[in-house]
């Protein structure tokens, strides 16, 4: 599945809806999202060669605003615990 929409919410974060029916199916498709990313390095102007990585945070889509917190938080707990992961929100 391609997801539904992304977005750039600020600074280096970006929000991506799957179309996903259920937390396992959607942390599938996150997984392999940040491994294309990482799988993807940027070339620079100069020649040099830029590893990327990506961390994430997921949450089931209810209200909005809950979404929202909810996958921030698990955003930072994946940068605190080592970042280039999903972490899936309590």
């Amino acid at each position: 599945d391609r997801p539904h929409a992304a977005a750039r919410l600020g600074g280096e974060e970006f929000g991506v809806l799957f179309r996903a029916a259920d937390a396992g199916a959607a942390q599938t498709l996150a997984d392999g999202l940040c491994a294309a990313i990482k799988a993807t390095p940027l070339t620079l102007a100069s020649g040099g060669v830029l590893a990327l990585q990506a961390s994430g945070g997921l949450a089931a889509l209810g209200e909005v605003d809950d979404a929202y917190r909810a996958a921030d938080a698990a955003l930072y707990r994946a940068k605190q615990s080592g970042r280039d992961r999903v972490v899936l929100a309590d």
